[in-house]
């Protein structure tokens, strides 16, 4: 029996005090590639900011691999962001930092002290995302494409079990974001769980999976029209 990475049932998300999803079914098993589209304001980010332990589940039950979210207490959150790969719009690369402290940083923090055995994983990513580049460049120095692979391979580092991409496409031209959704595909197809926050419809149809939609507070499965 496949396994759930993410599920959600009966599930209230509230921000700010106010309900922008309610009674959400929604389950994401191992091995899955999963849409998840609607409208600006519509709760997909919220949504996702709920699995990664940003927002509080409101009501209904929900978990993200071993962690139930009813239960999740504050000194858990980075327990459960480690077996977690995030992959945002706007990249969210530290400045200040050159490409390799950046990837560097995130194993030092989780624990990570042999420096042979943190450039070897470091390498391994970033082959996986299909990119090499000075790691003494500061990310303003790359193209947004080059900037979103380096926010992939960041993810990858710490063997995530499920990637979750927050409008990933959002700041890249139609060519970029074409090549970025299919290392997206290509990582699936290694066997990695991916769920995609995205209005880019074209790139739906371009690169099937299954499709959740967010709208009027809800969350429901929809069927591509082919």
């Amino acid at each position: 029996m496949t396994q759930n990475i993410v599920s959600f049932s009966d599930a209230t998300i509230k921000q700010s005090g106010k309900v922008i999803l309610s009674d959400v079914s929604l389950d994401v098993p191992q091995g899955s590639f999963i849409f998840l589209i609607g409208r600006t304001g519509s709760g997909k980010s919220s949504l996702i900011r709920t699995i990664y332990g940003d927002l509080a589940l409101a009501g209904g039950i929900g978990s993200v691999g071993d962690f139930d979210l009813t239960r999740l207490k504050s000194k858990d959150i980075p327990k459960l962001r480690r077996t977690l790969g995030v992959v945002f719009q706007d990249f969210k690369l530290l400045p200040d930092r050159n490409i390799g402290d950046n990837l560097k940083f995130v194993l030092k923090a989780t624990g990570w002290r042999d420096k042979k055995k943190i450039d070897e994983k470091i390498n391994r990513v970033m082959e996986m995302v299909g990119i090499s580049v000075n790691f003494k460049k500061f990310p303003f120095e790359l193209s947004g494409g080059e900037q979103q692979r380096i926010a992939i391979a960041r993810s990858l580092l710490n063997d995530p079990k499920i990637i979750i991409a927050d409008e990933p496409t959002g700041n890249l031209d139609p060519q970029t974001s074409q090549e970025i959704m299919q290392l997206f595909k290509s990582l699936h197809q290694k066997g990695m769980t991916v769920l995609m926050a995205t209005h880019d419809y074209q790139m739906i149809v371009k690169f099937p999976g299954k499709i959740f939609k967010c709208e009027e507070g809800k969350v429901f499965e929809v069927v591509a029209k082919t």
